[in-house]
């Protein structure tokens, strides 16, 4: 009896062992980076993020943390089932960034135990040695009363011939059209631009375009905006010390005239 006790608990020792493990919950964000390339002045310019849920457990998502006040999201706390995947949208406002290179932080949170997922905004506002330049601002801006169809072109400054893909698309307000021709080493490229709705309402999308076949390398952004264009600004200089005046007196002071001497 006492072996027989010993087989039927061995047993179901090995039945337990070969129960499969429940797999933990767990999402990825992707991409991780989103890199705009060339970015306009004085815009806001937006990039797509896909959370998915790759475990066999429900993930609440509790928030979107940005590390500054020039982003902002679209994000509504939701929960993904197991293998569900959710779009959420960041915006970046590049004014004051004139000709600075950006990389800013935003943080996906969960109830997880690791609890956060960074994801990051890359950029140069006005990149000077990008080969895909727009010829004006880069913005598409359409105000009331106006046209709701323009064209940018982008001047192109690479040794081959260039055929532009959508890497980042705008809002479903705004539609982009593309030659699907390739345009030759050095020639402008054409992009249209139009939009729907309300053109006094104030919105802000933008779309993200790159070589075919270097999808990750040159892009170039264009914002898309309706409604009254933000003020213009001065992009920020830091004080700069004030100079010593050339008599080598202090500055503010001023020369007093000498007494005279006693009588």
């Amino acid at each position: 009896m006492r072996h027989a006790f010993r087989l039927i608990a061995a047993s179901s020792l090995i039945a337990l062992s070969l129960q499969p493990a429940s797999a933990s919950p767990r999402i990825e964000v992707r991409p991780t980076t989103f890199d705009f390339g060339w970015a306009p002045d004085n815009a806001k310019i937006t990039a797509e993020f896909t959370v998915v849920n790759t475990g066999d457990e429900m993930v609440p998502l509790t928030a979107v943390k940005s590390t500054c006040g020039c982003t902002a999201t679209d994000f509504e706390p939701d929960a993904l089932s197991s293998h569900e995947e959710k779009k959420i949208s960041i915006t970046f406002n590049t004014r004051g960034y004139t000709k600075q290179t950006f990389n800013k932080m935003a943080k996906v949170k969960t109830d997880l135990p690791e609890n956060a997922f960074t994801v990051y905004l890359a950029g140069t506002v006005l990149k000077s040695d990008s080969l895909l330049i727009p010829d004006s601002d880069g913005i598409a801006g359409f105000v009331k009363g106006g046209e709701r169809k323009k064209k940018i072109s982008i001047s192109s400054t690479m040794a081959e011939d260039v055929t532009l893909a959508v890497i980042q698309a705008p809002a479903p307000w705004a539609k982009v059209k593309l030659s699907n021709k390739p345009i030759k080493a050095g020639e402008p490229i054409v992009v249209e631009i139009s939009v729907d709705g309300s053109l006094e309402e104030s919105r802000s999308t933008s779309v993200t375009l790159a070589p075919v076949g270097a999808a990750d390398q040159n892009r170039v952004t264009i914002a898309i905006r309706t409604g009254p264009p933000p003020p213009a600004y001065r992009p920020y200089a830091p004080p700069t010390a004030p100079k010593a005046p050339a008599s080598g007196k202090p500055a503010g002071s001023s020369a007093k005239p000498a007494d005279k001497p006693a009588k």
